[in-house]
């Protein structure tokens, strides 16, 4: 081994070394992620309310099953189930059974984006409100009820390119509690767009609030915004015990593998890096007079995309427009992560940008596809119009 070479070795080693040290001392970046886990202390989570509610005067149970089996128990004594998430997939039987539990006298208290099942069944519609001249925007929050004092209008101090609000309600059963507007100078814009309201069932009630943010350590902690969080909290019978469900949680703890657990530890995360360069740095020097010729092995091709495709043409052969739409929504998402690298959990306008750039289409395709997904998202049935409607929109990005 020559002079240089081992000059250049020892370089390469330095980099590596300083790369490393760079990231060890940076700033960990937000970790924007819609946990609303009760120990989560990212913006997201929910440990300041969670918090807040153990230490109230309150009667505060935690449930960590499914709700379907704490709703089963026989127990006479009335209770106040508290669902916290940006989604939540409750299917025909639990809502069967969660029914008839509130019609018993129970209530449900349900911050969601979106609960289909649920929602349906109460003859609403959720839409997610967009702007045509803005792609993201902040909404201003204000209670219908002028006894809560909130003061001012409390502002979700977050872009997002849609927030979601009740576009269709059983106007006779329905009680409306809350509201929202975009912060935005149109005066088309700034009408106001449901999003908290109360729906009597039975013997009981159910709550339901599209923004499950007004319940984050993100919104609490911004200027007197707790004093919105609290006011909406008041609208709950508390002679009832509360009910927090820690089941139906994005941010749910599920450690598959101690791989996993390294890899999510910043500094394990580098020292497992660095042990796996020494080790690569090690066999170069040692093995480089051994080494023998080794036959090379394709690996294995990552078949996700082809299996997606070959359902969704089972589907079309059934004539099941919905199940075809949704399935061709997945393709959509895997070939944008497989095709442009890009990942498509938020769709923001650094998302949009970059989309763009790569699939050279313009923004407004891409904003007005993003658009007619969600679309097909709210509808119950897909007629044969929609689904070539959303193949127009779609094939572009093959």
């Amino acid at each position: 081994m020559n002079r240089s070479f081992k000059i250049m070795i020892g370089l390469f080693v330095f980099l590596v070394l300083f790369i490393f040290l760079l990231e060890a001392t940076a700033k960990e970046p937000l970790d924007w992620t819609p946990s609303y886990h009760r120990e989560a202390k990212i913006p997201l989570g929910t440990k300041v309310f969670f918090d807040q509610l153990q230490e109230s005067d309150l009667d505060f149970q935690m449930n960590n099953r499914p709700p379907f089996e704490l709703i089963s128990e026989k127990n006479d004594s009335l209770k106040t189930l508290l669902l916290i998430n940006s989604y939540i997939a409750i299917n025909g039987a639990e809502t069967d059974s969660l029914l008839q539990w509130v019609e018993r006298g129970n209530d449900v208290f349900m911050a969601t984006s979106t609960a289909p099942a649920i929602m349906d069944t109460l003859n609403m519609l959720v839409s997610g409100l967009t702007l045509n001249n803005r792609i993201s925007y902040k909404p201003l929050l204000s209670l219908s009820n002028e006894n809560f004092e909130i003061g001012a209008d409390k502002l979700y101090d977050r872009d997002q390119n849609y927030f979601a609000y009740f576009k269709e309600i059983d106007t006779i059963k329905t009680t409306i509690l809350g509201e929202f507007r975009a912060d935005s100078d149109s005066i088309v814009n700034n009408r106001m767009h449901v999003n908290f309201i109360k729906v009597p069932f039975g013997k009981g009630q159910f709550y339901l609030h599209t923004m499950p943010e007004v319940f984050s350590n993100h919104f609490l902690l911004t200027d007197d915004n707790y004093r919105y969080t609290s006011a909406v909290m008041q609208f709950v019978d508390t002679s009832k015990p509360i009910v927090w469900d820690a089941y139906y949680k994005n941010g749910r703890e599920t450690i598959d593998s101690l791989l996993h657990y390294l890899l999510n530890n910043k500094y394990l995360r580098i020292t497992y890096y660095l042990l796996i360069i020494s080790l690569i740095i090690f066999i170069f020097f040692e093995g480089k007079r051994k080494q023998k010729a080794i036959k090379i092995v394709k690996p294995l091709q990552n078949k996700s995309y082809e299996y997606v495709k070959t359902i969704a043409d089972m589907y079309v052969n059934k004539s099941n427009h919905k199940k075809i739409a949704m399935l061709k929504i997945d393709l959509f998402f895997a070939k944008i992560r497989q095709k442009y690298h890009l990942q498509t959990q938020d769709i923001d306008k650094t998302f949009i940008k970059n989309l763009a750039l790569k699939s050279e289409q313009s923004e407004e395709h891409i904003i007005n596809t993003f658009k007619y997904i969600e679309r097909i998202n709210q509808l119950k049935t897909v007629s044969k119009k929609d689904l070539i409607l959303l193949e127009e929109y779609l094939n572009p990005y093959q």
